[in-house]
């Protein structure tokens, strides 16, 4: 009988371990709000070449909440305007990045700025929620 309650508390602690990778596939507000490690930017230049570039945890991050957001690059910090209609968020009305993938800790947005679009293909960026 042990084994048994032991076997069921196992399986329990894998399914609830393995929800918070499970992606979220209708985002909303309160599933982005938080703060976010910048992992790393993927860039795809108009070659088609891919190029990858890692940071240090805690190095570049966004604080998102409600109404605005919080971007952190080193020392340097700039608090903006914010909103959200899924799968799109637009920063100060201009920069406008799309959820390609969403989880409870993990978000890879594409970056749809016009500047962007002139200068290369393709541009991601992946995050981890601290």
């Amino acid at each position: 009988m042990k084994k048994i309650i032991y076997a069921i508390a196992a399986l329990l602690m894998v399914a609830g371990l393995s929800s918070c990778n499970a992606e979220i596939k209708d985002p909303k507000i309160n599933n982005i709000i938080g703060t976010w490690d910048m992992v790393s930017e993927t860039t795809v230049n108009l070659k088609g070449e891919t190029s990858t570039k890692s940071f240090a945890k805690g190095e570049n991050y966004w604080v998102i909440k409600e109404k605005e957001i919080e971007q952190h690059t080193g020392k340097v910090s700039v608090t903006e305007p914010f909103s959200f209609g899924s799968p799109y968020f637009i920063i100060d009305g201009d920069n406008r990045y799309e959820i390609v993938s969403l989880s409870h800790n993990k978000m890879v947005l594409k970056d749809n700025n016009i500047l962007i679009a002139l200068l290369v293909k393709e541009k991601t960026i992946e995050f981890q929620r601290r």
